[in-house]
């Protein structure tokens, strides 16, 4: 069982869109919030994290809408803390014009524990059960997410990465870059961060200088609070956007980030001045400047 997410702060959701075909959200110091009904009842303060996996749902939230509540295990995600979650079915998930049903979730204290820490009564975390198998459009300079039928193969630009990924627990992505070197990434639209680096490739980046000179910090995840440092680093490319130095999160050992099959979390610092699609079917990532 695994479940992922970043800290985030959460505001008030804005209303749907008038024709249905497209999903204001609000995006409040970097973090996406959206309104979903479950069963038809809400609508729920939602996020969409494609680093959760499956999808996540406030126990008490699942008691109150009389979900069956399955085998119960140790989570995996951010954290110091031994958290438990027990496996269940969204019975029917509405987001403006998509509607799933049986979507996968873990039902546990976790998403409580979030909404404490942010003063936000968040119940719902949409991750891969949901986004999977579809294409989701985030235009962050308008604030709003829509999910196409199809989209034509865009070229390679200086204002356009078009990037090959695969959804596993997350979405890796191939492609990037950080201070010039190679990395293996994952999208992650749950973190309001810029870029967040393992333990492990922080030290074969050689960037560990630059973690000890960053300035202490505390992130609440699906396990608890962890510590952090915050730095910088030179810069960073995706595919042909260059982005130029970012900000970056150095995570030490211990954190719940050890042994990752990646590098690098790109978060909703850096996605937050582009338009973001994500063709899972075609296993493909779009990020581009808007026009």
């Amino acid at each position: 069982m695994t479940l992922f997410l970043a800290a985030a702060l959460l505001a008030a959701v804005s209303p749907a869109s008038p024709d249905g075909s497209a999903v204001p959200f609000e995006l409040d110091r970097n973090v996406i919030l959206v309104p979903v009904r479950i069963a038809k009842h809400g609508p729920y303060l939602a996020m969409i994290d494609t680093g959760t996996d499956p999808s996540g749902i406030d126990v008490a939230l699942a008691k109150e809408l009389g979900l069956k509540l399955g085998v119960s295990g140790e989570i995996d995600g951010a954290g110091t803390q031994s958290v438990r979650a027990a496996e269940t079915l969204l019975p029917e998930v509405t987001l403006g014009p998509v509607v799933a049903r049986d979507v996968e979730a873990l039902a546990g204290p976790s998403i409580a524990m979030i909404a404490e820490t942010l003063g936000r009564p968040v119940r719902v975390i949409l991750g891969k059960s949901f986004l999977d198998h579809r294409i989701v459009r985030w235009d962050f300079p308008n604030r709003v997410l829509d999910f196409p039928r199809d989209l034509p193969r865009p070229e390679p630009a200086a204002d356009r990465a078009v990037l090959s990924c695969r959804y596993e627990d997350d979405v890796l992505v191939t492609g990037v870059r950080v201070d010039g070197k190679p990395v293996r990434a994952i999208l992650d639209t749950g973190s309001n961060g810029a870029v967040k680096i393992t333990p492990e490739a922080t030290r074969r980046l050689g960037l560990e200088k630059n973690a000890a000179a960053g300035t202490a910090s505390n992130s609440t995840g699906f396990r608890g609070s962890y510590a952090a440092r915050k730095g910088r680093v030179e810069s960073l490319d995706l595919g042909t956007l260059h982005v130029g130095a970012s900000d970056a999160t150095f995570w030490p050992p211990g954190t719940g980030h050890d042994g990752k099959p990646w590098d690098v979390n790109i978060g909703n610092a850096v996605l937050k001045d582009f338009v973001v699609t994500l063709d899972s079917v075609h296993g493909i990532l779009v990020i581009e400047r808007p026009k």
